[in-house]
């Protein structure tokens, strides 16, 4: 495959192109000593990237580095470069390309042709050996490629959330890791929280506003109890909201994404609702109209106007 650089998304783009054109994945994987590959060269106990430490944990596979300077680590890798040359870069060195994809379908067709011609001697191809022979070792594929985390390390807060920064949310992990660091990695769809090896925590993004995602097993017991005993939800109070009038929906969503504990953003949105009874529900809705006029919505707020 042709590529326009050795940096990581390209390494990445690589890597799932190899193996899902192989259809299965190899117990591990040997690279030269690349940057993008080995982030630390060492004889024995090379140091690997966090890519490769990513891209590893998705394909249940493991890396392994040939040793410097030594060339017959790679004897067959070099044989290969040389078989390349002669099968796939000589036939169309004398075309012009405008594009890597233009580039990279024409090398796909000299490959094709290349490991579905036979051997001299044998009268198979390399295709065929690769599906008797290789493919039946190898393991299963992931149903879906793999695709580059972002990395922080965060330290779990007392109230046993961590925050990414990037989009101001706080994700939850178990209580008893309250003041651990732990390694958070994140993309556009998930996000997995570590601590060291371990994976302890794994969130979905989804579409809702709240600032605090939290699972009901990772709170302690008292949060937990608390919680069953008043029956509170975001989305039971929401429901409970809405039949107070839209002004009390969009104050109790601003209360509820509030950056206190999650368990007080439940009190607060509940005792805002429950002023309905002492002031009337056409009062609590003035008032809420009112407060969202400021820069920051809260129970006492909401009660000091009534």
């Amino acid at each position: 495959m042709a590529v326009s650089s050795q940096k990581t998304i390209d390494f990445v783009w690589c890597i799932n192109s190899m193996l899902f054109y192989f259809g299965g994945v190899s117990k591990t994987m040997l690279g030269d000593n690349l940057k993008t590959l080995v982030k630390r060269v060492d004889r024995y106990e090379p140091e690997f990237t966090e890519v490769c430490n990513q891209v590893s944990e998705h394909y249940k596979t493991t890396f392994s580095a040939a040793r410097p300077y030594t060339p017959r680590d790679k004897a067959m890798v070099e044989k290969a470069v040389d078989i390349v040359y002669t099968g796939i870069y000589a036939p169309i060195r004398n075309q012009i390309f405008h594009s890597l994809e233009g580039l990279n379908k024409a090398i796909r067709l000299q490959l094709e042709k290349l490991n579905n011609r036979d051997y001299k001697k044998s009268g198979h191809s390399r295709y065929w050996y690769f599906e008797r022979e290789e493919k039946p070792l190898l393991g299963l594929l992931p149903s879906s490629p793999f695709e580059l985390k972002k990395v922080i390390i965060a330290t779990v807060q007392r109230n046993y959330h961590v925050q990414i920064r990037e989009t101001g949310r706080y994700y939850s992990v178990p209580y008893l890791y309250a003041g651990k660091k732990v390694k958070v990695l994140y993309d556009a769809k998930t996000i997995e929280i570590y601590y060291h090896t371990t994976r302890i925590a794994f969130h979905i993004h989804t579409l809702q506003k709240s600032v605090y995602n939290t699972m009901l097993d990772h709170m302690p017991p008292n949060h937990q109890q608390a919680r069953e005993i008043n029956g509170w939800t975001r989305e039971g109070l929401l429901a409970q909201a809405s039949r107070l009038g839209d002004p009390v929906v969009k104050a109790a969503e601003l209360i509820l994404s509030s950056n206190n504990y999650e368990v007080q953003n439940y009190k607060s949105c509940h005792a805002m609702m429950m002023l309905a009874k002492k002031y009337s529900t056409a009062r609590l809705q003035a008032a809420c109209r009112r407060a969202l006029l400021g820069t920051r919505v809260t129970y006492t707020l909401i009660k000091n106007i009534l």
